[in-house]
């Protein structure tokens, strides 16, 4: 997901961005994953994970993450 722009705010780099885990401390698989951007801690993936929290991003942009994890599992998908 390096390559593609932060859903939040379009700016790149960007990593993976689990918008639910898999319970117990394991990470979500990939259709539950948006790129977020990574700019230490001004970067929209640390303030889902440790600022504001997933549900206030998703107030701020106008975004349901799960919706957009799951068109962009979508887009990969017709790719193959």
């Amino acid at each position: 997901m390096q390559g593609q722009d932060c859903i939040f705010c379009g700016a790149t780099p960007c990593d993976n961005a689990h918008v639910t885990n898999g319970g117990m401390g394991r990470k979500a698989g990939y259709q539950y994953i948006v790129p977020a951007c990574t700019k230490n801690r001004d970067g929209c993936h640390w303030e889902m994970d440790h600022g504001m929290g997933k549900k206030a991003m998703e107030r701020k942009y106008g975004l349901n993450l799960r919706e957009e994890a799951r068109r962009i599992e979508g887009l990969w998908e017709e790719l193959a």
